[in-house]
């Protein structure tokens, strides 16, 4: 019984409520906007890891490897505009 309740907490709420959005929760990767950004995301990386070759130092590479982390998901955040 307790397994239930907690399984039940794990699922999300448009999924409890038993909406069909389980098609369009990842129906936003196809859009040509987030395609765009996920270019961005990827040259970005490209470049970090260019950095990080070029000066191979473990603290450095952890810095510019969270920073181009945390930057990734700035771009690729859906929040409204």
């Amino acid at each position: 019984m307790l397994k239930r309740v907690f399984k039940l907490h794990r699922i999300p709420a448009w999924l409890r409520a038993g909406r069909r959005d389980l098609e369009l929760a990842h129906a936003r990767r196809l859009t040509p906007r987030y395609r765009a950004k996920q270019t961005i995301v990827r040259q970005f990386w490209m470049g970090a890891s260019l950095v990080t070759l070029i000066q191979p130092v473990l603290p450095f590479a952890l810095i510019v490897g969270l920073f181009t982390t945390f930057v990734s998901f700035s771009i690729l955040d859906e929040t409204p505009d």
